[in-house]
């Protein structure tokens, strides 16, 4: 079949796709378009590769293709993505605006209080006597100066810290101080107490090179209840990315003999055997950082807190004098001082209170989200874990609180996490020979089963064979 009909076919089945809501079989297809059915699969792969798709299996082995409510292109954003997109960029804009703000501001100071220290060491070594020292460094002074042109906090290190419920996380090293090097740089507490320390970024292309590392180790065969294992996703979710990766690495979207949807991928596991791709980490053994709202200890937040309210306070006091019955004399230049030291520092120093305080009751948000998440990692271990895919909350709740320094689920939190995996999994419950209710992902564990049968028939065949061309010679 040529490109050009190919080309034909996609445009009548992108006309049509609306009037059967999305979803259609290859047999839709060939019936819509009046192509044979081999014709018709190549049109449907030109449609997958275009616009996202989840596949489905029916109780009877047909393959559904599910465009949606309305065709979507593969990488466009929706329109909630791009109001975040949009909500990001403004607040990246703001950010750099504000530590542009406190960046001058700590420059002022910090020539004013070098005026000063310059003064005193002039005055000490005119009145000090053969045994004087000098007390301050001045190439410490110096690289506390530059500092505050350092927006970035955080070194590039990455260690690993334990959070109050004892899940291990990745965090970035914090800048230490020139004085003290076991301290944190007291310029990134300052930026870090307004903004938040930064977090570890992820790969945006780490799930993709995790199943590609997964597929070569796996005989090319994937399915999608192990996509849920490594990525953490709903069902419907990881149909949808295996799609994506059936696109991504030239695979094929094949029905087994027991009706089970899977990839197969016969060119991902091709290689020299050499390269270093993703690493292969099950969701459940990946914590997400901690969301913090300053990463500072106490002292150091009480200590900026102080400062702040001084400057605060200072301003509103110069605000106040020039507008009560009994103003301040400032002689000639009383606007000139009304706006630097009163009207800018105040809002200075409110925005530099408002902007940690409205974060906060996003990082509180977060945090609750991130302790769901946490539960539904450890309940997903336990789970996943056992070859029928079945257990009871006590089951559940008897391992998970058999780890030694992790917090100890309530069965409440065990239940209801129990109850939304229910849903995203297709469970169902059942009773067991004592009566006792047990959660049954009969789904997963039928895929995991023909995962295993389908791998065991399944030659491997990643040796690329002699060279027999060199452009060399």
């Amino acid at each position: 079949m040529n490109t050009t009909q190919i080309q034909d076919a996609v445009k009548v089945l992108e006309k049509k796709i609306a009037s059967v809501k999305g979803s259609l079989t290859l047999n839709d297809a060939a019936s819509i378009t009046g192509l044979a059915v081999d014709e018709a699969k190549e049109a449907l792969d030109t449609m997958m590769s275009r616009y996202v798709c989840r596949l489905m299996v029916t109780d009877n082995g047909d393959m559904i293709y599910s465009f949606g409510s309305s065709l979507q292109r593969r990488g466009e954003k929706t329109l909630a993505e791009k109001m975040e997109q949009v909500g990001e960029w403004l607040w990246k804009a703001f950010t750099v605006f504000f530590k542009a703000w406190i960046a001058i501001t700590l420059v002022v100071y910090f020539v004013i209080f070098l005026v000063i220290l310059i003064g005193l060491l002039i005055a000490a070594s005119q009145g000090g006597g053969k045994d004087r020292k000098s007390p301050v460094r001045l190439d410490g002074i110096f690289n506390i100066f530059f500092s505050i042109f350092q927006w970035r906090t955080a070194t590039r290190m990455i260690n690993y810290q334990m959070d109050r419920d004892g899940y291990r996380y990745r965090q970035y090293e914090p800048k230490k101080s020139y004085i003290n090097e076991k301290k944190k740089n007291f310029i990134a507490s300052v930026y870090d107490f307004v903004f938040g320390p930064e977090r570890v970024k992820t790969d945006p292309l780490a799930n993709a090179k995790e199943v590609a590392a997964y597929l070569r180790q796996s005989k090319g065969i994937v399915t999608p209840a192990e996509l849920v294992a490594l990525a953490g996703w709903k069902m419907d979710e990881a149909e949808s990315f295996l799609s994506d990766c059936i696109v991504r690495f030239k695979g094929d979207a094949v029905i087994s003999d027991n009706g089970v949807v899977y990839g197969k991928f016969d060119q991902i596991t091709r290689g020299t055997g050499e390269v270093d791709g993703g690493k292969i980490e099950h969701y459940w053994d990946e914590y997400e950082p901690e969301y913090e709202i300053t990463g500072n200890k106490t002292g150091r937040n009480a200590l900026i807190v102080f400062m702040n309210l001084f400057n605060l306070f200072f301003a509103s006091s110069i605000l106040s004098g020039f507008y009560s019955s009994r103003p301040v004399y400032v002689g000639q230049h009383d606007t000139l001082v009304l706006i630097f030291l009163g009207y800018l520092p105040f809002v200075f120093s409110l925005l530099f209170f408002t902007v940690p305080i409205s974060r906060a009751w996003k990082v509180m948000k977060l945090r609750r989200e991130r302790d769901d998440m946490n539960t539904r990692k450890r309940v997903m271990k336990v789970v996943f874990k056992r070859n029928d895919k079945t257990a009871s909350v006590d089951e559940i709740m008897k391992e998970i609180n058999s780890t030694s320094g992790e917090k100890a689920l309530s069965q409440s939190e065990v239940e209801t996490c129990l109850e939304k995996m229910m849903k995203d999994f297709q469970g169902e419950t059942m009773l067991d020979a004592d009566g006792k209710v047990k959660y049954s992902f009969y789904r997963i564990a039928e895929q995991y089963a023909e995962a295993v049968r389908l791998r065991a028939g399944r030659k491997e065949d990643s040796k690329l064979g002699e060279v027999i061309f060199d452009s060399k010679n």
